[in-house]
């Protein structure tokens, strides 16, 4: 089981004015493609990635404590995969919006495990081990969110005792399920 860091290959393209052609009185349309950097747009990834044998289950748990206007929310998402054996990974990305007089402090948004969360602020620290990547999220003010993705193995028959949606899954062969217990509704911070 391992978390490691892999390059993501996202390209931004911008469509610059149309120029008009003298000629036969025709209309050109012409375009010009501009690639920006993961680097420039300041979007980040990582890689949640296991192989674990028959009968082993791959399964991300993600914990969110996301601010709210004053209040905590908290929830939990699991995904569990089979492989028999076959490397899997799970993509994380953080993709932030640029401050605007509108957003003073930007957006960030985060795509991965089979969800996808987002909110007013930015990216204030991320921490990563061998199991488990830690993301923290501030608006500049005192509210901070969280999420946590924690990747273990576990087996088929433990995680059907958990989950029994799971129970109509295959015994064998690749698969994904992704998991979200009722969220709560939020308590004040």
């Amino acid at each position: 089981m391992s978390l490691r860091f892999v390059p993501l290959l996202v390209a931004s393209c911008f469509a610059v004015a149309c120029q008009s052609s003298a000629g036969a009185g025709a209309a050109r349309d012409e375009k010009v493609m501009v690639v920006a950097s993961p680097e420039a747009l300041a979007v980040k990834s990582w890689a949640l990635s296991d192989a674990p044998p028959a009968g082993e289950l791959m399964v991300v748990r993600c914990e969110y404590e996301i601010d709210v206007v004053g209040y905590r929310r908290r929830s939990t998402r699991e995904v569990f995969v089979s492989t028999e054996g076959a490397p899997h990974t799970e993509s994380i990305v953080y993709v932030p919006e640029r401050p605007s007089p509108a957003m003073p402090s930007g957006t960030w948004t985060v795509v991965g495990a089979g969800d996808t969360r987002g909110q007013q602020g930015y990216l204030y620290r991320a921490c990563t081990s061998p199991s488990e990547l830690s993301l923290e999220f501030s608006d500049g003010s005192d509210q901070l969110s969280q999420i946590v993705y924690t990747v273990q193995r576990e087996s088929l028959e433990s995680a059907r005792a958990r989950v029994p949606a799971l129970r109509e899954l295959p015994d064998s062969g690749a698969w994904k399920y992704v998991w979200a217990p009722k969220a709560s509704a939020g308590e004040p911070r």
